[in-house]
């Protein structure tokens, strides 16, 4: 379903710091390190040597697993090193796509509005120990036989402790009706999921739960008083400068006119382009690669606690240290060989994406793609990274 070559795009002006300059003697230039990617993805590995035992190019993995699009950024030395977008916004005969393309990022998502939850509990609005019903205003979560509605609190949503219903959001076709976030929440005409509702008892299993970061919407919305895109514009996606991002559910008309289209499994493009996500805060961000790799990096400076960072000391150290097993207060965090580094994915129907940064080096990587199969493309990606940079104590993961 794809054309037999890809349209890649570099722009220089996206990227910050060296990428588009002569490298320092000794280092490898970005152009080659560009092309040490674009052609070391790997399929299996030696488990004793713990190398790629194949090597593909690019192109070849993005054809065999029906991707149309592919959108990378690459942190080195605490600096987006560079970005560079491959392929069409659809299968066969769309644009090529650009660094500044917008892709859903889903579950990525969850996230940010973790970090502007922390935000606003920096500025003396929110208390992580506090029960999510003593903010709430618009809508009550109700009690359950399953626990105590006392004992879920903006921590232990967070951190995906709550014991809040935990379901897929298929999203909405566009020109239908969309719900609010109440009848979500609900889960009453027309929103197409059940009720968001206490389903164990707070605070004793892990459970990852899309429900319960649209609790935490509703509370964002009920103490700031306003709109969750406006929030989140005005709280992250301004001050980190992620000028290519929105919140916003239908996608405005500025960027819809070259957004990436979603692809199913076998590349073939979805009916209505994409589906829209009214699930602001668990599934509703529409981003590219790079604005990614700049919260990636805000993330990495709030874990330094460097003077130049948005979180305070205290929420810094919630979202960058593991409170429930490799969990924190929004991030899943890997731990090896005295490194550590969050890794964070994403599918809504039609996109798939993934992002690994490490808190104790300035390395990572973002990759965005518009397919149902690009997860597993993506992962090829990131280990290529890993490899051509020399990740510290990075493991590569084994793929079919």
């Amino acid at each position: 379903m794809m054309r037999a070559g890809i349209a890649p795009v570099v722009l220089c002006g996206l990227v910050v710091g060296s990428a588009c300059t002569t490298a320092h003697q000794g280092v490898p230039p970005v152009e080659q390190r560009i092309a040490g990617v674009v052609t070391g993805l790997h399929v299996r590995r030696s488990r004793a040597a713990q190398i790629p035992s194949e090597r593909w190019t690019l192109e070849e993995r993005m054809t065999r697993h029906r991707v149309p699009a592919v959108s990378i950024a690459v942190i080195h030395g605490d600096t987006i090193h560079w970005s560079q977008a491959y392929g069409t916004t659809v299968a066969l005969d769309g644009r090529s796509v650009t660094a500044q393309t917008p892709f859903q990022a889903a579950s990525i998502s969850k996230a940010l509005t973790a970090f502007a939850t922390l935000l606003v509990v920096d500025r003396g609005l929110l208390s992580l120990d506090t029960p999510v019903n003593r903010y709430l205003r618009s809508w009550t979560l109700p009690a359950s036989a399953a626990g105590s509605n006392d004992s879920v609190t903006i921590a232990l949503t967070l951190g995906h402790m709550a014991g809040l219903s935990s379901f897929p959001f298929p999203g909405y076709a566009p020109g239908t009706a969309l719900p609010t976030l109440a009848q979500i929440l609900d889960g009453v005409p027309p929103a197409l999921t059940p009720p968001v509702r206490i389903t164990q008892r707070p605070g004793s299993t892990w459970t990852y739960s899309n429900g319960g970061y649209l609790v935490l919407q509703q509370v964002l919305e009920d103490v700031t008083s306003l709109a969750f895109s406006t929030l989140m514009d005005s709280l992250v996606l301004a001050p980190l400068g992620m000028e290519h991002s929105t919140f916003q559910q239908p996608l405005p008309a500025r960027q819809e006119a070259v957004a990436a289209v979603g692809h199913d499994q076998e590349g073939v493009p979805l009916p209505d382009r994409w589906r829209i996500q009214p699930e602001l805060a668990a599934a509703g961000l529409w981003t590219t690669a790079s604005d990614l790799a700049r919260f990636a990096l805000a993330v990495r400076t709030a874990g330094r606690q460097s003077a130049d960072a948005l979180l305070a000391a205290p929420t810094a150290v919630a979202l960058t240290t593991p409170r429930f097993t490799n969990f924190s207060l929004g991030l899943l965090i890997r731990r090896n060989g005295g490194h550590a580094w969050f890794t964070l994915n994403g599918g809504n129907e039609g996109y798939r994406c993934l992002m690994y940064v490490y808190l104790t080096a300035g390395v990572g990587a973002v990759v965005m793609t518009n397919a149902d199969a690009g997860l597993a493309l993506a992962s090829e990606i990131i280990n290529s990274i890993a490899l051509e940079y020399r990740w510290p104590s990075f493991i590569p993961e084994e793929f079919w």
